[in-house]
C-alpha cells in the first residue's frame, strides 16, 4: 500500500492532548520478523493538530508534487533546539505516556523464559536519550483524547488485553504487533478513538510505509536537531507533537540495550 510521505494534510484545531502510535527501529530476526517495535504514545497535541481530509480511508493518497515538503536529512540545515521553538510549539516542559507489550526474561523455578509484559512509560518528550526517543523513526496520529480520557483510564482499558503469561516459547508467533492489534481494537470499542478506516494490520503498516521512506534515506536514529516525523491516518505527514530536542547530548550513539525486541 504505497503512501505520501510528504504531502501535507490540512488542519483543524484539536484537543489538548492526542494519542500516536510510535515506531521504533529495531532488526528482524528468524524468530520475530517484526521490523519495528511499536507503542502507544500519548502526547501534548501542536496547535493546530493536522488532520487529512482523507483520512476516512486507508486508500493510497494522491499526490501533489507543489505541496510537497523537503524530507528531513542528516544534511538538514540545523533548526532550533528549543522545543518550544519547533514545527509545532510544544510547552516547554511536558510527559508524554508510552503503553506497550514489552519481552523480558523471567526466572521461572530455576528455568529462564522469556515472557510479553505490558508496561506504561512517562518521559519527557523533549529530552535526548530516553527510551521514548532511542530510536523512535516516526509517530502515526490516531486522534485526538477527550478532556476525561486520562492516562489511568487508558492503561485500565489497555490492562484487558491478552498479553499476561504470553510466554515465548508458548507463543512464538506473539510480537509486539499483535498486542497492538487487539490494543487498536479495544480503544474502538471503548469509543476511546474514532474506529479506523481498515484493519488494524493495515493501520499498523500506514506507519509502517512512512517509517520504511525514512529508514531507506536515513540513518536509524532522528537527529537531535530535527523534529519526530509524523502522519496521520492515511500516511499524510503533518504537524509532528515532538519537535528537536534543546541540546544534544553528548552520548548521542544508541546501542539499543535498552529497547525492546
Amino acid at each position: 500500500m504505497p503512501i505520501n510521505l510528504f504531502k501535507k494534510s490540512h488542519s483543524r484545531q484539536g484537543a489538548e492532548r492526542s494519542l500516536y502510535l510510535a515506531y521504533y527501529f529495531r532488526t528482524p530476526t528468524p524468530t520475530n520478523p517484526v521490523r519495528y517495535h511499536t507503542a502507544l504514545v500519548v502526547l501534548p497535541s501542536p496547535s493546530p493538530i493536522p488532520l487529512a481530509a482523507a483520512a476516512a480511508t486507508c486508500a493510497e493518497p494522491q499526490s501533489d508534487e507543489s505541496e510537497s515538503l523537503p524530507a528531513p536529512t542528516q544534511s538538514s540545515p540545523t533548526r532550533a533546539r528549543s522545543p518550544g521553538r519547533a514545527t509545532s510549539p510544544l510547552p516547554y516542559v511536558t510527559t508524554a505516556t508510552k503503553f506497550h507489550a514489552f519481552n523480558v526474561p523471567v526466572n521461572e523455578n530455576g528455568r529462564g523464559r522469556v515472557t510479553w509484559e505490558f508496561r506504561v512509560e512517562r518521559d519527557d518528550p523533549g529530552a535526548p536519550n530516553t527510551p521514548l526517543r532511542l530510536r523512535l523513526v516516526c509517530l502515526l496520529f490516531i486522534g485526538p483524547l477527550s478532556q476525561n480520557v486520562g492516562d489511568h483510564k487508558l492503561e485500565k482499558i489497555l490492562k484487558k488485553t491478552n498479553v499476561e503469561a504470553k510466554y515465548m516459547d508458548e507463543f512464538p508467533k506473539y510480537y509486539c504487533t499483535n498486542w497492538m492489534y487487539e490494543a487498536l481494537q479495544l480503544l474502538v470499542d471503548e469509543k476511546i478513538i474514532d474506529p479506523l478506516p481498515c484493519s488494524p494490520p493495515d493501520f499498523w503498516e500506514v506507519g509502517g510505509q512512512y517509517a520504511d521512506r525514512w529508514m531507506a534515506e536515513n540513518h536509524l536514529q532522528v537527529p537531535y536537531d530535527l523534529p519526530i516525523p509524523c502522519c496521520d491516518r492515511a500516511g499524510v505527514a503533518l504537524a509532528t507533537p515532538m519537535g528537536p530536542v534543546e541540546e544534544k547530548c553528548p552520548d548521542d550513539e544508541t546501542n539499543g540495550n535498552a529497547l525492546p525486541n
